[in-house]
């Protein structure tokens, strides 16, 4: 008689991970896995698995293509060249204003009286006014008093938002990385849920084939034949679900990458193999290292600083202004030529000016109290974000612990189950265990195989979102 599988997962991931020596997958035409007395495979390679169909990608290569394809990284791309305009449009404020005009008028006639009395001078003395007036002007102002006081805290103002805007956008690539690499690994979960729900199948196949031989031969019963027709059934559920699933997460991760086709992934690394501790610090030294090097963080420190010097910006608008203004004048007739003369003469002027505008200096101070009011609130969500970063940074540091300690403890209930597995097909074969024991038997050890591709797949989640936390740059 046929008989299932003795241990058909307990070594497709537990030991190569145990040993941390994979042995590499078998290429394209080599022989056939080995097999138990039944002809069941005695080990299902995961890894040979997830390494076909099509091109391999890695952690980093999925990361990286995410975010060189993500709107988002566009949507903060944009913002940060809006902020870079902004600061260019604000510095300009250190240019002179020049203001360049011509005018042409014409007059009405000019009846002046005489110079002179015309009892002394009979015909009289009269100045002519010319009629066609022509005047080329230019004016240079330069507010010195502003220049200080309002345009150079606005500049500072303008350089910390572009540099908050700078660091926002690697926290919009960060963000876009992580769902990637979420994504990408439940992609993996899928994958190894339908390499065991399709041997779930298989063991369900030929426990159904044994109570058959076993009816034929007179020594089962019709009862225990149903029941693994029943599993064999929610096996093939359970391969139906598994491929939605495989499908759902390869296209969701086929749009993150704003990749043509359709079909699975390929895995380059062997997810089989738990990779060694990179993060030993202590959760206080993590905290204190990305209070410092969070993008986050260093956005929020600028918007700070922005803000503050938005407001002493505005609390300068509020003081009196003190210009020079210089100007030049090429005027046919020049006004400051007496008599007037019908030519082209040329003058300039040099002048200081003290302006200071009562409605204008209460309208800034509303503005000033409104800037006030930002900067108390950009330093309470800066200090709302240090807590936001805490709480992070210890749930990752917590998923990462503990995902260690789940992969161990799934690779031992992989080989318990498995074991336990073997003990209940072989009392099946010899009469002292019935149908039911050896479904949940193979129910267990297909439910622990689960828990290890999960736990494998939850582990490169933990590290990245730990990475995250901490401020590393998962795209780079």
């Amino acid at each position: 008689m046929r008989s299932v599988p003795a241990c058909a997962f307990a070594l497709w991931l537990a030991v190569p991970a145990l040993a941390q020596d994979p042995t590499p997958a078998s290429p394209a035409g080599a022989a056939s896995p080995a097999v138990d007395r039944h002809g069941v495979p005695t080990s299902l390679n995961l890894d040979a698995v997830l390494e076909s169909p099509g091109r391999r990608w890695t952690i980093d290569e999925i990361a990286k293509r995410a975010v060189e394809a993500s709107p988002r990284v566009d949507i903060a791309l944009a913002r940060l060249d809006q902020a870079v305009a902004t600061k260019q449009e604000v510095r300009s404020g250190v240019i002179p204003r020049v203001n360049l005009s011509a005018n042409y008028t014409r007059l009405s006639p000019i009846n002046n009286a005489s110079l002179v009395p015309e009892d002394l001078v009979p015909e009289g003395i009269f100045i002519d006014v010319p009629r066609n007036r022509y005047n080329l002007r230019a004016v240079l102002r330069y507010p010195l008093s502003q220049l200080f006081l309002e345009i150079l805290p606005a500049i500072r103002s303008s350089q910390n938002a572009e540099e908050a805007e700078r660091y926002q956008s690697d926290v919009e690539r960060n963000d876009v990385a992580l769902q990637a690499i979420d994504i990408y690994m439940n992609h993996a979960r899928a994958r190894g849920e339908l390499a065991v729900a399709e041997l779930a199948v298989q063991q369900a196949e030929e426990n159904r084939a044994q109570a058959r031989a076993r009816l034929r031969t007179g020594i089962g019963d019709r009862p225990d034949l149903l029941r693994f027709e029943a599993r064999v059934a929610a096996a093939e559920r359970g391969v139906a679900q598994s491929r939605a699933a495989v499908e759902a997460t390869a296209n969701a991760l086929r749009t993150l990458l704003d990749l043509p086709g359709e079909g699975p992934f390929a895995f380059e690394e062997r997810l089989t193999i738990v990779p060694p501790r990179t993060i030993d610090d202590q959760r206080q030294t993590l905290i204190e290292n990305a209070w410092t090097e969070r993008d986050e963080m260093l956005a929020a420190n600028e918007l700070v600083r922005s803000a503050e010097y938005g407001t002493r910006s505005l609390r300068g608008s509020m003081a009196p202004t003190i210009a020079v203004e210089a100007g030049a004048d090429y005027a046919r007739p020049n006004p400051l030529f007496i008599p007037p003369i019908d030519d082209f003469r040329s003058s300039w002027n040099l002048t200081a000016v003290a302006e200071w505008s009562p409605d204008g200096t209460y309208t800034a101070s509303r503005a000033k109290r409104r800037a006030e009011a930002v900067e108390r609130e950009v330093k309470a969500q800066r200090e709302q974000l240090r807590d936001v970063i805490r709480i992070q940074v210890i749930d990752a540091y917590s998923s990462y612990e503990a995902s260690f300690e789940s992969v161990r403890a799934a690779k031992r209930q992989v080989i318990a189950a498995d074991e336990a597995y073997q003990a209940r097909r072989r009392g099946y074969e010899l009469g002292v265990a019935d149908s039911t024991e050896v479904i949940d038997a193979e129910v267990d050890v297909n439910r622990a195989r689960l828990a290890l591709i999960d736990a494998a797949a939850g582990l490169r989640i933990a590290e990245s979102a730990l990475r995250r936390a901490m401020g590393e740059h998962l795209w780079e």
